[in-house]
């Protein structure tokens, strides 16, 4: 449904519900790809509101999934440099960096 639909609304809405979904279940695999295709739609409808929920899952999930480098990564895409704050991308690359025990790059970093 989500790939042949071209109304941006049920789109948005069917990946929201599925985003959520996954959350709850702890599937960040499946969330982080949910995020992905709400940020490429929300992008195309130049929905900042979505793209910044969007922004936020996919950090989410990245973190999860310990993937730092996709982490920084995707805090340089212009998109998300508009919209997210550098505390943000910094509190993700943080958590990050104390679940794998580094605390002396989370003190260089501040």
């Amino acid at each position: 449904m989500l790939e042949r639909s071209t109304n941006y609304e049920l789109t948005q809405a069917s990946l929201r519900y599925l985003i959520q979904y996954t959350r709850t279940e702890r599937d960040f695999i499946n969330s982080l790809e949910y995020g992905k295709k709400l940020y490429v739609h929300a992008s195309k409808a130049f929905d900042d509101d979505m793209i910044i929920y969007s922004s936020r899952v996919i950090l989410n999930s990245l973190a999860e999934l310990k993937q730092l480098d996709k982490i920084e990564e995707f805090l340089k895409n212009k998109a998300v440099i508009r919209v997210l704050s550098k505390q943000e991308g910094l509190a993700y690359k943080s958590y990050v960096y104390l679940l794998s025990d580094n605390t002396k790059q989370v003190i260089a970093d501040f």
